[in-house]
């Protein structure tokens, strides 16, 4: 029970461990530490598991760098790119090469609803695929009354599929925008050109952000619809940032094989905290 309670409260190890020897007067290893902090984690994915997203729906993928850590014996995943796997030690950095979308990195999709809940599910190494979508995430899809993702296809054949009105968010949208702007105010003395004459502009080919499976619409319409709904990726893009920040920095990396025990956990806790109404710690 101490160590589920450390183990909500965030504490490494070494702390799990004085912590234990102070309280209790138990002289624990951080190796019995962390096989009873696993089986604790276990637990809390099988038998709480994650909600089911309705309403409003931001999806999209994440990527963490592949980690082996406390393996014996390291496995090349990406043979044909690579001679060895060697071990990345602290402060080196060893380039990827293949991209976040080859096997080097493991693909987490997540999603966040209208009321603020969360899922994250490890869907392998590699960028997922639509069949991936379907057996690893659907399951949490319930209630949708509109996607909003980025123009990945298999966002797209999904809504299809379920005639989901979907909201599409290129992932270079806001590159593209500034580029625009910067190129305008180039040639124009310095005068700024508004984002939404930018929008407009690529609304009439279906260039940017747009709505598909929804019928045609006006861009003023578009836009009216946008605010209303809350058709965005900031949510989205926001957890993303702080779900890395706790497992590549707070955590300093988690081994891919226990990554989605560290995602429950991340996961269990911030959907507490939305039906409690408190801040995730």
């Amino acid at each position: 029970i101490a160590v589920i309670n450390y183990t909500l409260m965030g504490l490494s190890l070494s702390a799990c461990r004085r912590n234990l020897e102070v309280d209790y007067g138990r002289h624990t290893s951080e190796g019995t530490i962390l096989l009873y902090r696993h089986k604790f984690l276990k637990a809390l994915l099988e038998h709480y598991g994650m909600p089911r997203l309705s309403g409003v729906v931001q999806v999209d993928e994440t990527y963490f760098r592949e980690n082996q850590k406390g393996a014996m014996e390291l496995v090349n995943v990406a043979p044909t790119a690579v001679k060895e796997r060697k071990p990345r030690l602290e402060n080196t950095h060893i380039p990827s090469e293949l991209g976040i979308f080859g096997p080097e990195f493991a693909c987490v999709v997540t999603g966040i609803d209208s009321n603020g809940y969360v899922v994250a599910v490890l869907s392998g190494l590699g960028k997922s695929s639509s069949q991936i979508l379907e057996d690893y995430f659907s399951d949490y899809l319930g209630d949708i009354t509109f996607l909003c993702s980025d123009d990945y296809d298999a966002y797209t054949r999904y809504c299809d599929n379920n005639a989901i009105p979907h909201y599409i968010q290129p992932s270079d949208m806001k590159k593209i925008v500034r580029k625009e702007q910067k190129d305008w105010a180039e040639k124009h003395n310095g005068r700024e050109l508004a984002e939404e004459t930018i929008l407009k502009r690529y609304y009439q080919t279906q260039g940017l952000d747009r709505v598909e499976n929804y019928g045609r619409l006006s861009f003023a319409e578009f836009e009216r619809l946008k605010a209303e709904k809350h058709l965005t990726l900031d949510n989205i893009d926001s957890f993303h940032i702080q779900l890395k920040r706790h497992i590549n920095k707070n955590l300093t990396g988690v081994a891919t094989v226990y990554l989605p025990l560290y995602l429950a956990l991340y996961v269990f806790k911030h959907n507490w905290s939305i039906s409690h109404n408190k801040q995730h710690p």
